[in-house]
Formats: structure tokens, sequence, C-alpha cells
């Protein structure tokens, strides 16, 4: 979840909250993770993006100013733009209960924040309110995954027909190129995964293996033994993307990219060529 600077930062953290020599050693944790949930959620969670969500409402501060609060970002993290609808009752995750928690932490934490007589000489048990603020941020990230892996779960049926139409519908150059004639007899799905949900889309990858059986020489060829056939299976990865729906019917897949690696077919290309040869069907030079 964390990229490089973020996970050096918090690593900077807990260097503050190990450093049992210092009295300001919770008022340097409390900080540096406030500030570091903040750039978190900054960088996952524009401003724009959160405002063209369906389920935002805006929030003014004392001047009349609108505000994106701490809690539309985390929100937006979690579900993107996704209706409420979906993610309560087809998702089954209640946003609102990992928000509240984290908010209630930082809130917390940022009573420490600044140096005062109290804040220096507390007694608080530091211990108990670091771990109970690095639970509620660490359930935040859970919920951001989770949530993802929930809604993937939601639509596997869809990346399978889309998959399936595919090799159905459309020729597919890098094995089409291999033989004479191919047929695709069927594929299998290893692994798909939410890889974003913004406030219009949502982007899937997908991968497997696809088994073919390639076909060289005429039909007739084949009938005379001239011919030649071989089951054979290549990996395959898929990128898709839909429209955020008002509800799961409504979500319709449209291929973003789709490869088949044949690389692993030519090492067992001069085999081929070599009983071909020995039925005839090219001459040994070309071997």
């Amino acid at each position: 979840m964390y990229d490089g600077y973020e996970k050096d930062f918090f690593d900077e953290c807990i260097k503050n909250l190990s450093d049992k020599g210092s009295r300001i050693r919770l008022s340097n944790f409390a900080y540096s993770l406030r500030e570091l949930v903040r750039e978190v959620l900054a960088d996952r969670a524009p401003d724009e993006r959160i405002k063209n969500c369906c389920w935002y409402k805006p929030e003014y501060n004392e001047k009349g100013q609108e505000l994106i609060s701490r809690k539309h970002r985390m929100k937006y993290a979690i579900q993107g733009g996704l209706p409420d609808s979906i993610v309560k009752d087809e998702m089954k995750i209640v946003v609102d209960e990992t928000t509240k928690e984290v908010k209630k932490q930082i809130d917390r934490l940022s009573k420490y924040t600044h140096i005062t007589r109290d804040v220096f000489y507390s007694e608080d048990d530091i211990e108990t309110l670091a771990v109970e603020s690095l639970e509620a941020v660490d359930e935040l990230f859970r919920t951001v995954a989770d949530a993802r892996d929930r809604f993937g779960d939601l639509v596997i049926d869809k990346i399978n027909d889309e998959i399936f139409d595919t090799f159905l519908y459309n020729t597919i150059n890098e094995i089409d190129s291999l033989s004479t004639h191919h047929t695709i007899h069927f594929f299998h799905l290893e692994e798909s995964e939410v890889i974003q949900i913004n406030d219009d889309n949502i982007f899937f990858h997908a991968k497997g293996r696809v088994y073919v059986r390639l076909q060289y020489g005429s039909n007739m060829d084949l009938k005379n033994d001239l011919g030649y056939e071989m089951d054979v299976d290549f990996p395959f990865e898929a990128v898709f993307g839909a429209s955020i729906p008002k509800d799961l019917d409504d979500l319709m897949l449209s291929q973003v990219n789709f490869e088949v690696d044949t690389n692993e077919f030519f090492d067992v290309d001069a085999a081929i060529k070599t009983e071909m040869a020995k039925k005839g069907m090219i001459e040994e030079g070309e071997i």
C-alpha cells in the first residue's frame, strides 16, 4: 500500500516512538503519524475527484468556504466514486465505522502535537495510545484493499464473460500467426484484481492461460497424414475498464489491453519443423 517515501516516513514515526530517552517522543510520534496519514490521503484522494463522486456532500468552514474533510478523503480512498448502495448492500462494507475510528484516533493524536506543560509531563500510557492509533490507521488501509477485493469478487463472472467473448469473437494475432489453423479449446482465469477505483472508472487486471490446438496444413493434409496438430497453452494478461455504475447490473466492461504471450512457443518451434519435414510438409533446409 505504501510507496518508498511513505514507508520511509512510517519508519521515522516508529523511530520517534521508540526513543524512550526522549520526553517528547509521544509528541513527535503523534505529529509525524498524523502528517503521514494526511500525506497518504492527499495523494490517494485528490479534491476534484472527490467532488465528482455521487456521494459527495459539501462541508463548509466557519467562513463559509467549501472544504474537503478527512472523512471525505478516507471515504474516497476506500470506495472511489462507487455509490453507497453498492458498497453497503453488495460489498457489505460499512465505511463510516472505519472512518469514525480513524478520525477519533487522529483527533486524539492531535492533542499531543503541540507541546505544552501538560503534554510534556503527561503520564498517559504511550504504548496504548500508539497501538490503538496504529491499529486504526492499519484498519483504514486494510479496508481500502478489502473493498477492491470484494468488488472484484462481485464482478468475476463479468470478467470471465469478457475474456470468453474476446477469445470467441476476436482474432488473437499472436496465436493466429503461429499455424495454418487454430482452435481455442478453453481458458483458465488464474487471477483477477481491481487495480484502481476513481471517481469515473474502475480498472481490472486479469491473467490466466489459454489452451489451443494448432494445425499445420489443411484438413485434407491431416487426412493424408501430411499435416500436423499439437496442443499448447499460453499465458495471457488483460486490462479492462468500466464506468462507475449506478448498480452492478449496469456494469459494462471494455477492453483496455489484451495480450497473449507466445514467446515460450518458439522453444518447441524446431521440434515442430522437424516433424513437418519428416512428413514432407517442408524441406529439411527450412528447419
